[in-house]
């Protein structure tokens, strides 16, 4: 595998793609020699800053020490006329010759684009087959009419299908071959290409290009945003206009101001003594992987130094990721909390209102599905442009705390200048520990200069959006963990351009590439520890700074030559491919090409082998056994561990020119070798040692390993008669279990014997006994005779006359119309009536007691007599029994509800009205149960039991339309929403379902509109993907509801939504909204106090206009539907009693009650319980609207009826504005419970109304 790798390696740097355009350039000038180098660098931490930073190696040059070794290009294939030959005058420019894509390689020579396969490269290195010299087809060339200039830098397109090639000044995209391009004859491949704001990048008298980068949440990812050197950022969206941008920021003005297609500078500046302060050099993008404002966030990067900042920053057309969306929601809500200051409130107010207008946005756009670029679902957006006209304002100069160092040896010499020329961003995050429920993130600028000085920073605050920066606010601040110093030459009237790369499989290594060579930077050393000490005490931060611990530096190439022009490296290359590998690639000037291989790091060089626990805490005494590897934990020895998957030999690349030629022996010749060699024998000797300390400690390990066995060994030898005593234990425990079932047995036989010697026979009184028990049950058992004299056929009739009466007063209490008042005389002769016949009960409960003794004498009877019953005669006993207890209960029940009951104290009553003392004595029970799901329509009966909490019955009113031309509830009281009442929502549990069942809407007067389902109980992950709507008005409340998906829509987004289908049904555009988690809309206008509630805050309903519930009796019911038949027109539907009837669904009562002895006897109430189910209080009667004028069966409204008679005599409250009132309002004193059928309500506090029935 190694003469493979290497073969490929040494194939791709011969390869023809790095073929020179010309061979005008001297062999002094081409030659370049290159020296591998991985010498440990002396990197200090200056946190605090050491004065004594040395730099990394020796100043190269004529005395550097390396031999003059030449590579001569005179094997290089022909030039081509056409070519523009590169420019040395053009040195300080940022140059990115080459780039990879997938597995194709791409390199600039000139104005020439070549494209290779890095794979068919490989593939022949790696075959048996000797290798052939190739040729001039092995790569093909992009060719373009729109490339007339030198290439300075590549930028691939996220996607890989654009390429955006820039020059000093100009920039143009091209359009990238698709797969099979090898498979062409010619050797040139025409691409499209557009110039890019020809307007703004000219040839001539244009600023130059600083950086020009691909904004990875652009729409279909052809946005680039350009940063010339006059600090000005120009956005492009290149599937709209490739000329003009789209928005246009200058970040040398303190107020930003987005422009579409702006031409030419603004005229505000900053005022500045430095002139490199108006400079740009560099741009940077936020994390996009973060969750507060780093995704919409811009750096830039001056020539001073200076960082300045912009958020938020949004594409004019952006693909936003919908988790980011909800992830920033949260983020600000959480901010706002912690907002103290009235200007950190306000700003927190902008964001908010930014963050909502996004949402809004997604709302009225459709999500995008999967593609290969982006594995999540995504959302259209654009900046917003409906809120009031705010400017972002330029964040910064950061502050850097402590100050760096000025490293420079050339610091006094005004003639070489020492510019920032590039930084980089990350944002490490490390998942949530155990200490800690959040995950904890950490931000990190690198910042390098020509001079070779690197500032490592770390961010001290993330950046939050702001649209006004007042003066006294202080300036963001970065904290300089670290200054690095590297080698560069240096240039006087002009500046080494050094630029930094990420790694793309390690995110906390990066690549510094410079005049010299190139760099590797390991920041994992301290960022993990201090990662994990911020997720625990501020003193374990302040610790794990202390602990001053380095970046690792560590030199990968070094080159040398008379021209720093020609040393300068013009791409560093990072390959990561399943059949590449993992490989370093870079070209320098002269186009020598280097290629690594990299290794993969271990865990144990990640560090994450000292997070583990340790074998002991320390606070137990030592045990028996001392392991002879227990203590101090092997690490191994530096040398092994430093390089982290770098190489770790010095490798010296020969020019193809020196092949075959003699070695020229000069003094720097044999210096240079004899430092090889040392060097060489250095780590040999430094590698022997390392090989013997892991040699001690596997030996070690293996004397441990052998101990361990042998005790392993004595310990089984010790449980061996172990074992064999508890097979013997278990013979001896049988045994005894065995002895003491015999002794028991002899102790029966014993105890029997002595009765039996005591007393042989039974006495006189035992006998007469025996035969009274007989004759008992001889009266209970059946005769057989069917005379039906005996208690069971009597109990067996009783049952059957019960269930008989049972049945005929049910089917007389469903024929009830009405409830009619009793004269007093009527009262009286009841009362004498059951006073009379309670005489008569009291004797049959008597009797009925005497059975019962009876009962218990033959139950005696069963237990005591000598001989034992046959299981006839038992199962005959049973019967009785049963049938004796229920002929009691009836007795019971019967006796309790003649008798009168007992008026709770004086002190309890408000009133001594006979009527409200007659409440106090009513039965009262549960007779219905409804549920209104969706607020206007329909609701339905519950069978059994129902749960509640403090809202109200659960899943009533949890939904409700909104209409969204008037901005408030639809309702079905007026023509606009009156077809409400004919859609039936119907609740269908299912346990197995993640939602708990479905609600499932059907609509019963169109047969051709499509029914729905929406989950019953959306799951947390459900409802962040739903959109909230906001600022709807309920009876003057703002309220805010979820816009609900259906359960079709959830897997097909094709399908049409719940709104959509409302909107066609009423006519009008709707939406069908779900109650939120933090919606707590309290209960209005209630005379309650609070505190006497078990639940804290008041009461609380989902979307009922007032309370949680409404309670109302049949009594009232049947009294309203007398008066409407009485005060109808004659000749009208109402006229007629048996025509028309008033149902109680008109009033949407959600409890109704039977058994109040007067009419609207509920209008007394105060306070009751039901069931067990603890306090409900009445405070208050329900006005009515117009809704009861509607027929639920048919959809119509009567424009006068019930309405005009009920309010003739049910206007009873001053507060009621006129309109007449039905039903109480109710509130739970409890939390939760569950409400039955049949559940007995016990007035427990009332009051006299004095203005009842004001007629």
């Amino acid at each position: 595998m190694a003469s493979s790798s290497h073969s490929w390696t040494e194939a791709l740097a011969a390869h023809p793609v790095f073929d020179p355009v010309t061979s005008t350039v001297s062999s002094a000038q081409a030659d370049v020699p290159i020296e591998l180098a991985t010498p440990r660098s002396s990197a200090k931490s200056p946190f605090p800053a050491s004065p004594g930073l040395s730099p990394i190696g020796s100043p190269s040059g004529s005395g550097s020490g390396l031999p003059s070794w030449t590579r001569s290009a005179s094997h290089r294939g022909p030039s081509q006329a056409a070519a523009v030959t590169p420019d040395a005058s053009r040195q300080g420019h940022r140059q990115r010759m080459a780039i990879i894509r997938d597995s194709e390689l791409l390199v600039a020579v000139g104005n020439q684009l070549r494209l290779t396969s890095l794979s068919e490269i490989k593939s022949h290195a790696s075959s048996s087959r000797p290798p052939s010299p190739c040729k001039r087809s092995s790569y093909k060339t992009l060719t373009s009419d729109l490339l007339t200039f030198e290439i300075d830098v590549l930028v691939p397109s996220p996607n890989g299908r654009l390429l955006a090639v820039v020059g000093e000044s100009q920039l143009v995209v091209l359009v990238l071959p698709r797969l099979g391009w090898a498979s062409r004859v010619s050797a040139d491949i025409p691409c499209r290409a557009v110039p890019v704001g020809a307007y703004h990048h000219g040839p001539q008298g244009s600023a130059r290009i600083a950086r020009a980068i691909w904004h990875p949440w652009g729409d279909n990812q052809s946005t680039m945003l350009v940063l010339t050197a006059d600090a000005i950022l120009r956005e492009y969206d290149l599937s709209r206009d490739h000329q003009d941008p789209v928005q246009t920021l200058d970040f040398s003005s303190a107020t930003l101001t987005p422009s579409k297609n702006r031409r030419g500078r603004p005229d505000g500046r900053f005022s500045g003594e430095e002139p490199e302060a108006y400079i740009a050099v560099s741009l940077a993008l936020g994390a996009h992987d973060a969750q507060d404002w780093s995704p919409l966030t811009l750096y830039c990067l001056m020539q001073n130094g200076d960082i300045y900042a912009v958020a938020p920053y949004l594409p004019q057309r952006a693909q936003i990721p919908l988790r980011y969306l909800a992830d920033l929601s949260a983020h600000v809500t959480a901010q706002m909390r912690t907002a103290e200051t009235p200007q950190k409130r306000a700003t927190m107010q902008a964001q908010s209102s930014y963050v909502r207008s996004l949402e809004k946005q997604s709302q009225a756009t459709s999500v995008s599905t999967l593609s290969s670029t982006r594995d999540e679902p995504t959302v259209q957006l654009h900046p917003p442009e409906d809120l009031p006209r705010r400017h972002m304002t330029r964040q910064g100069p950061f502050l850097l705390q402590p100050e760096p160092l000025e490293l420079s040896v050339h610091s006094e010499d005004s003639s070489i200048d020492c510019f920032a020329c590039d930084f980089l961003f990350a944002r490490h995050s490390l998942a949530a520990p155990k200490q800690t429920a959040h995950p904890v993130s950490l931000g990190v600028f690198v910042i390098v200069f020509t001079d070779g000085k690197i500032d490592v920073c770390i961010e001290t605050e993330p950046i939050q959006a702001s649209w006004s920066i007042p003066q006294d606010t202080d300036l963001p601040a970065l904290t300089v963990y670290e200054t690095i110093k590297v080698e560069t030459v240096p240039v006087k009237g002009n500046h080494s351009i050094a630029s930094l790369t990420r790694d793309p499989l390690y995110d906390d290594t990066i690549y510094v590439q410079h005049s010299l060579g190139a760099h590797c930077l390991v920041l994992g050393t301290w960022i993990r520890p201090l990662m994990l000490a911020m997720a625990g005490e501020a003193s374990e931060v302040a610790k794990t700074i202390r602990q001053d611990t380095p970046t690792d530096v560590v030199c990968i190439l070094r080159t040398s030559a008379s021209s720093a022009h020609e040393m300068e490296l013009d791409a560093l290359l990072l390959i990561n491919d399943v059949y590449l590998g993992y490989s370093l690639l870079m070209m320098t000037r002269a186009l020598q090409c280097v290629a690594l291989e990299l290794s993969i790091r271990l865990a144990a060089e990640m560090g994450y082998a000292d997070e583990l626990p340790p074998l002991t805490d320390g606070t137990h005494e030592p045990g028996a056994y001392i392991s002879l590897v227990a203590k101090p934990t092997f690490r191994p020895p530096e040398l092994l561990s430093a390089a982290r998957g770098l190489p770790s030999s010095t490798r010296m690349i020969v020019p193809p020119s020196q092949k075959g030629r003699d070695l020229q022996i000069t003094p720097e010749t044999l210096q240079f070798l004899g430092k090889a060699v040392e060097q060489l024998r250095r780590e040999i000797r430094d590698l022997v040692a390392a090989a013997n300390v892991v040699q001690a400690r596997l030996e070690l390990q293996m004397r441990e390993l052998s101990r361990q066995l042998s005790k392993l060994e004595q310990a089984r030898q010790r449980m061996l008669p172990s074992t064999t005593r508890s097979a013997n234990a278990e013979e001896r425990l049988s045994r005894c279990a065995k002895v003491q079932a015999d002794i028991m047995e002899r102790a029966d036989r014993m105890l029997q014997r002595l009765m039996d010697h005591h007393q042989p026979m039974i006495s006189t009184y035992e006998r007469q006994w025996f035969q009274e028990l007989d004759r008992l049950e001889r009266e209970i058992s059946i005769d057989g005779t069917g005379s039906g004299r005996s208690l069971v056929d009597r109990v067996a009739k009783l049952e059957t006359q019960v269930a008989v009466v049972r049945s005929q007063l049910t089917h007389v209490d469903g024929r009830q119309k009405q409830s009619e008042y009793l004269a007093e005389d009527q009262k009286r002769e009841i009362y004498s009536q059951l006073a009379t016949n309670s005489e008569i009960l009291d004797q049959v409960q008597l009797k009925a007691s005497k059975l019962a003794d009876s009962e218990c004498a033959h139950i005696h009877l069963m237990v005591t007599r000598p001989h034992a019953l046959t299981l006839p005669d038992l199962q005959q006993e049973d019967l009785v029994v049963v049938s004796l207890c229920l002929l009691a209960f009836v007795i019971l029940l019967w006796r309790r509800s003649t008798a009168p009951r007992t008026t709770p104290a004086a002190d309890t009553i408000d009133g001594h009205d006979a009527i409200v003392r007659q409440l106090y004595n009513d039965r009262v029970t549960i007779a219905r149960l409804r549920v209104y799901p969706i607020k206007s329509c329909r609701g339905f009966d519950v069978e059994r039991e129902w749960p509640f909490t403090e809202q109200g019955l659960e899943y009533d009113r949890n939904w409700m339309i909104v209409d969204l031309e008037k901005n408030k509830q639809l309702s079905a009281r007026d023509d606009r929403g009156i077809k409400l009442v004919r859609v039936m929502p119907l609740i269908v549990p299912d346990a197995q379902s993640p939602f708990g069942g479905e609600l499932k809407i059907t609509f019963l007067d169109a047969a051709d509109a499509e029914s729905f389902s929406v989950p019953l109980r959306p799951t947390d992950e459900t409802l962040a993907q739903w959109n909230i709507l906001e600022g709807f008005d309920l009876w003057g409340d703002s309220c805010e509801g979820v816009i609900v998906q259906s359960l079709a829509q959830m897997t097909d987004l094709n399908a049409k939504s719940p709104s959509e289908l409302l909107s066609a049904f009423v006519g009008r555009p709707v939406k069908l909204v779900m109650k939120t988690a933090k919606l707590r809309r309290m209960a209005a206008d209630i005379p309650l106090d609070p505190n006497s509630l078990e639940y804290p805050g008041g009461g609380v309903v989902r979307y009922p206009d007032f309370a949680p519930f409404l309670i109302c009796s049949t009594a009232s019911i049947a009294d309203s539907e007398a008066h409407v038949h009485a005060h109808a027109a004659k000749g009208s539907e109402w006229a007629a009693p048996q025509s028309k009837r008033l149902l109680v669904e008109r009033f949407r009562p959600n409890v109704i009650v039977q058994g109040v002895s007067v009419p609207w006897g509920e209008d007394h109430w105060l306070e009751s319980t039901i069931g067990d189910q603890g306090r409900f209080y009445t405070p208050l009667r329900c006005p009515r609207c117009m809704f009861p004028n509607v027929d639920v069966e048919s959809g119509i409204r009567d424009k006068q009826m019930p309405n005009n008679a009920m309010r003739k005599y049910r206007i009873v409250e001053a507060a009621s504005k006129g309109t007449y009132c039905f039903g109480m309002y109710m509130i739970p004193a409890r939390a939760a419970g569950i409400l039955r059928l049949g559940d007995e309500v016990k007035v427990t506090r009332a009051k006299w109304n004095p203005e009842y029935q004001k007629e």
